[in-house]
């Protein structure tokens, strides 16, 4: 029942959302949406990184579909960019960073930051949840930490006005 409500919302959500689509850079993956404040589960999760400990199956992999659907922009994050991206970050209100479907942080602090000679740069403070064994594991660290070092895996920060 709890997913057939959630999957209800997210239609209606759909439903109601235009598609305002904006040019960017080359290294910017843009799919904007008019979508109020509050009313996706990204903009819950950017909020209160627990809003996805409720949801059924891989909690981390809805986060992401609802991600791609409804940030403003989105940045892949690479050590060869991390720096640039981080500043382009924050100037948005709210930034989710997501790795595969398994680790789903919110940036919560620019300035709190940690130098990281793998990365290049001074990784912000984050929170949000690793999955491991079919659960989700609380983090609340500097993003380093959390993502790991730089490698082949496809991270993402999502980006909301």
């Amino acid at each position: 029942m709890k997913k057939f409500a959630l999957f209800a919302l997210i239609g209606l959500l759909f439903a109601c959302s235009g598609n305002d689509q904006q040019e960017g850079s080359p290294s910017t993956d843009q799919e904007p949406q008019n979508v109020a404040q509050g009313t996706s589960l990204s903009h819950q999760f950017a909020e209160d990184p627990h809003s996805i400990e409720s949801l059924e199956g891989n909690q981390i992999a809805t986060l992401l579909e609802d991600a791609r659907e409804h940030a403003d922009q989105s940045l892949i994050l690479h050590y060869s960019n991390a720096e640039k991206a981080f500043e382009v970050a924050s100037g948005y209100e709210h930034a989710i960073v997501i790795t595969g479907d398994h680790t789903a942080v919110r940036i919560v602090d620019f300035e709190d930051c940690q130098q990281s000679s793998s990365w290049g740069t001074c990784m912000p403070k984050v929170e949000g949840f690793i999955r491991k064994n079919g659960g989700l594991e609380w983090q609340d660290d500097y993003m380093n930490y959390v993502v790991g070092t730089p490698d082949n895996q496809n991270r993402k920060i999502y980006l909301f006005k």
